[in-house]
């Protein structure tokens, strides 16, 4: 029956050729021991290689989540020009009133006629700035909506690698600590 003697464990003896039990088992825990060091080091160096490429790539995704997007809205304005005002006189020479008649008729009409392009540039200019406000609140959604998508994952999808390097740590910490407790059973 084997049995622990001080600090030594002692294996019980083995009839036939060969060295001594003890010494053998002593050999054993002090090579148990070192293997549990080693593999408990390997274990806490790869959780913390993990939780420092999870926070690396973390930072990298929440740099490029804030990166300015330039947004372009519409398209540029253009301007027309059309439209004539003639004025023509035929037969016999008019009389000054008649001329001055025309004349008031000729700037009533022009007056009507750059009263009315005004009112169709005004609905034009009103219909173009309700289209760029459309456009606007669509793109500031859209911005918000994927802003929100990589947050979640910038916050929430570290988590598992980090869950996992964590618990390596861990893991190479009690194996670290049993590789101590066996050596110094040796």
């Amino acid at each position: 029956m084997a049995a622990i003697v001080g600090r030594r464990y002692v294996a019980p003896r083995r009839q036939g050729f060969g060295a001594h039990a003890g010494y053998r088992a002593r050999v054993d825990c002090t090579t148990i021991g070192i293997a549990l060091t080693v593999a408990g080091g390997a274990a806490e160096l790869a959780g913390l290689v993990l939780v420092a490429v999870g926070i690396v790539k973390d930072r990298a995704k929440a740099r490029a989540l804030f990166a300015v997007t330039k947004v372009r809205v519409g398209r540029g304005r253009a301007y027309a020009r059309g439209g004539e005002v003639g004025i023509s006189i035929s037969g016999r020479e008019p009389t000054t009133d008649h001329r001055l008649e025309r004349v008031e008729s000729s700037l009533e009409s022009l007056s009507r006629q750059v009263d009315d392009r005004f009112f169709e540039a005004l609905k034009r200019t009103d219909a173009q700035i309700d289209e760029a406000l459309k456009q606007a609140h669509q793109a500031d959604t859209e911005i918000d909506e994927e802003l929100r998508r990589e947050l979640a994952d910038v916050l929430a999808g570290g988590i598992p690698g980090r869950v996992v390097g964590v618990v390596l740590l861990l893991v190479g910490i009690v194996l670290s600590v049993a590789g101590s407790w066996v050596g110094a059973l040796a």
